[in-house]
């Protein structure tokens, strides 16, 4: 983290442009940015537009034109993508929730695990999976129940069941991925490969290598496997270091929100703009942020 400063309104696109624009230049970067990781917030594209228009028109350009200049939130867009989907199973998803709430807290017979039932948090798409997850365990023990308590009479049937399955495995790959973003506190775009065109000798001579095998290789550093060939590939060792550090994620950034508003609270409401950016800024470079907040 480089700057964590106070922004008066209006918070337009063309003001935030004007703002990191300065920032740049005061930091003497201008010539040096490759992308901005944003989410999908209108003032953001607009800030990202004329921020784009001003680098390549004073700072003889971006690299490849700027093509990798906007990148969106991976994480924004996996909650977009899961959230369209439920939409359609939000019914089904309710009766699991309550459900569970009926039953928690009551000895009922049949499974013996020790994963326990969980309720979601309505708001958190990811929350929904480990309720459907730890429903599903105790698939036995819901049906169990309906058979001796006459009062309870809202269990799934055995195809809801099964729909409900295919939702928990639908929604797997999504959390592994979410939790491969979030346990990073600044997770690149080395987490998943990026192609691109690079000078032909070099990209003949990698090529006619044997693939690394995920088998083999499971957890491979990319960003290390160029470091540690630099001397084969030179040029393809920087193209690397350039594209594969591009932020995928602001998870990261917002979660200095969430440690400014304990820096800034109502004993400390006069604190200087600048304190403020040393307090936020010194403790990410000395400690770094948790994002999951642990």
């Amino acid at each position: 983290m480089l700057n964590f400063s106070h922004f008066p309104p209006p918070h337009s696109g063309r003001e935030m442009a004007k703002v990191i624009y300065c920032f740049f230049g005061r930091m003497g970067i201008k010539q040096k940015k490759i992308s901005l990781t944003l989410d999908n917030a209108s003032p953001n594209d607009k800030m990202q537009d004329y921020l784009k228009e001003k680098l390549l028109l004073h700072n003889n350009g971006l690299v490849s034109g700027g093509e990798f200049f906007h990148i969106q939130s991976c994480a924004h867009i996996l909650n977009l993508i899961v959230q369209k989907g439920l939409e359609v199973a939000d019914l089904a998803i309710n009766k699991i929730r309550e459900n569970i709430k009926y039953v928690k807290g009551l000895e009922v017979g049949g499974i013996h695990t020790k994963m326990g039932l969980r309720l979601d948090v309505i708001t958190g798409w990811n929350s929904n999976f480990l309720m459907l997850e730890s429903a599903l365990v105790y698939r036995c023990a819901f049906c169990c129940l309906a058979f001796d308590d006459k009062s309870y009479s809202s269990c799934p049937t055995n195809e809801e069941w099964e729909i409900r399955q295919k939702m928990c495995d639908f929604l797997r790959l999504f959390f592994q991925i979410t939790e491969l973003v979030f346990g990073a506190s600044y997770a690149t775009s080395n987490l998943y490969f990026m192609q691109s065109q690079v000078g032909k000798s070099h990209l003949d001579t990698y090529l006619e290598e044997a693939n690394l095998s995920n088998k083999y290789h499971p957890n491979l550093d990319v960003l290390q496997y160029w470091k540690d060939n630099e001397a084969r590939f030179p040029d393809l060792s920087l193209l690397a270091c350039d594209i594969l550090s591009i932020q995928i994620t602001i998870v990261a950034f917002e979660s200095t929100f969430s440690i400014g508003s304990r820096v800034l609270n109502k004993y400390r409401t006069k604190l200087l703009a600048n304190n403020m950016q040393a307090l936020i800024c010194t403790k990410n470079w000395l400690v770094g942020f948790d994002v999951q907040g642990k």
